[in-house]
């Protein structure tokens, strides 16, 4: 019985790394397109997050991610919702 708990609790466990590794993917790539659409050069959006260029590329390369302060400049910075930048949904616009 103790084995079967023990594999529920790292199937749950594996489940929720999955999430966030595919939650963290869809950041990378929504980063990197909403860069693009807009014409901004990573060294401007760098600025814009008062950071390194190569600290920046690191959440474009799905390294490394913001704190929920960077999130939040990122998603006004584009005009769209933390749920679209994070890919929980294809909405763009935020419900305000």
């Amino acid at each position: 019985m103790i084995a079967f708990h023990i594999f529920i609790i790292g199937m749950m466990a594996f489940r929720v790394n999955v999430f966030w590794e595919v939650s963290m993917n869809f950041f990378a790539v929504r980063l990197k397109e909403l860069r693009k659409e807009n014409k901004i050069k990573q060294k401007e959006l760098a600025e814009y997050l008062n950071m390194s260029v190569r600290g920046y590329q690191c959440y474009e390369y799905g390294r490394c991610y913001p704190d929920v302060p960077g999130l939040m400049a990122l998603a006004e910075r584009f005009d769209v919702s933390l749920d679209y930048l994070m890919g929980r949904t294809d909405r763009r616009e935020i419900n305000r």
